[in-house]
């Protein structure tokens, strides 16, 4: 059988998740199942306006559910008895948890991961961090996502979740944003792409940026998360290097930075806090943007457990039996 995959939310990771499977892990348009978030939802029998077929949501294995964390429960209610039981799940929700995910759409917290990436992923490099609790959830990410070079499994019992998240998915946005600040002052007549490989060569001026960076996640996350900061930028200054030329606008470092930084999320709060060429290389600048950030994420979890517990208490759903797994044991950093 073909390759088939259903992914609900058509934004702009969403979109991205298409090409990175089309370019690199062998699917098939015809073969990806792609939804708005509120496709499902019975109130709402206009939003089936995509020109696509509309298959049986059961008849897919894997699921992507990427959408924004507001619409995370509802969305989840209305997947309830549309999913295949076998299905795998992966999670790019924002302070959405695995056990959240089962209980509500009645399906084992083994068929969940959860999961983020730190830039465009049609390109073909970046971290994605994931919390899996089978050895097959691994393998999974490792097929469905073979062009993201750095993947790291999170064992959540050595740290808090919401930590690799704020640094996983939002280091591209500031690496990009360096990078946009040092072109302006210093770019001159050159093209962005003559100056981004010409870079590359300046480590002096990288590694300044890059102790900073470490400087600010050890005094925010403490040990054992200032490895992000080179992984992050190298797999953002190739991201861009791939970007150049290819006719999506993202050659220009504004147009990149919107598709890194989704309006209204973590990543936004904490660029406006770092501006200028100054305030980004400032170990207390970045501390405060980054302390901003994760405010932020654990804002949206808290949200989204209200939005959960809310619904229980409408549905009576206190029989939501089972305890949390242990995550499947991999070293941190692989």
């Amino acid at each position: 059988m073909s390759k088939q995959i259903a992914i609900i939310g058509n934004g702009k990771l969403g979109k991205e998740i298409v090409q990175g499977l089309i370019n690199y892990a062998g699917y098939k348009k015809e073969n990806i199942f792609v939804v708005k978030r509120d496709y499902f939802n019975p109130q709402n029998p206009d939003a089936r306006n995509l020109e696509i077929n509309s298959p049986d949501l059961k008849d897919y294995k894997h699921i992507i559910l990427a959408v924004r964390p507001v619409d995370a429960v509802n969305l989840l209610v209305d997947l309830r008895g549309r999913i295949n039981p076998d299905a795998k799940i992966i999670s790019f929700v924002t302070g959405l948890n695995i056990t959240i995910i089962s209980r509500i759409i009645k399906i084992s917290e083994e068929s969940v991961v959860k999961a983020t990436v730190n830039v465009n992923i049609a390109y073909g490099y970046g971290i994605i961090c994931y919390r899996a609790i089978k050895e097959d959830q691994v393998s999974l990410m490792k097929k469905i996502f073979p062009q993201l070079k750095h993947q790291v499994m999170l064992d959540v019992s050595t740290g808090d979740i919401e930590k690799y998240i704020v640094l996983c998915a939002s280091m591209a946005a500031f690496d990009s944003q360096y990078i946009k600040l040092r072109y302006e002052i210093e770019g001159g007549d050159k093209s962005f792409g003559v100056f981004l490989r010409q870079l590359k060569s300046r480590q002096g001026l990288i590694e300044k940026y890059l102790t900073a960076k470490k400087e600010a996640t050890l005094k925010i996350f403490g040990s054992g998360f200032h490895q992000t900061a080179r992984l992050s930028f190298d797999s953002t200054y190739y991201t861009l290097c791939l970007s150049i030329g290819m006719d999506d606008g993202c050659d220009k470092l504004e147009d990149y930075i919107k598709i890194v930084a989704t309006p209204g999320g973590c990543t936004e709060r904490g660029l406006t806090l770092c501006n200028s060429l100054e305030d980004i290389l400032s170990v207390e600048k970045l501390s405060k943007a980054f302390d901003a950030m994760y405010k932020k994420v654990k804002s949206m979890k808290r949200k989204i457990n209200n939005d959960f517990n809310e619904w229980r208490r409408k549905n009576n759903s206190d029989n939501l039996s089972g305890q949390s797994i242990k995550p499947y044991a991999l070293p941190l950093w692989q």
